[in-house]
């Protein structure tokens, strides 16, 4: 049985390490490295989950919730918020995987999960909210394989 690709996103500043501090518990927790990566680019799950038909990403969020609240989308079912790119030519999550959809692969189906985050400071450490939640998202993916 191949594993689920998990795929979080995510940057070196604060609360936008979600994603991947969701990819490290799940490496600590014996998942393999090429089925949870990370990525620093939505646009680059293009490449990494062709062929799949279905997957997990996780990602920081803002606006709906205090600090490590966790949320669930079933996409395409479900909208994904449309949270603005940290980049003037970056495309949001939500764009990517449209446009996944509509020119690789229409029948892709996601599991999209949130974790909300206040602080975006480049260089500064996650806050312990968003630390903890990650910790609890990897174990509860890990648990549902």
């Amino acid at each position: 049985m191949t594993l689920r690709l998990i795929v979080g996103v995510g940057s070196p500043h604060g609360d936008d390490r979600a994603g991947w501090l969701v990819i490290d518990e799940l490496h600590q927790l014996g998942y393999p490295a090429d089925r949870a990566r990370h990525l620093q680019q939505p646009a680059a799950l293009w490449d990494v989950a062709a062929g799949e038909t279905r997957f997990v990403v996780c990602d920081a969020g803002a606006g709906c919730g205090p600090p490590g609240t966790t949320r669930c989308f079933l996409w395409p079912v479900e909208q994904v918020p449309r949270y603005r790119p940290g980049g003037t030519h970056d495309l949001s999550l939500a764009e990517v995987l449209e446009v996944l959809r509509l020119l690789f692969q229409p029948t892709v189906a996601v599991e999209v999960w949130v974790i909300e985050g206040a602080h975006w400071t480049a260089g500064s450490p996650p806050s312990t909210a968003v630390r903890a939640a990650a910790r609890q998202l990897a174990e509860q993916l890990r648990s549902s394989l």
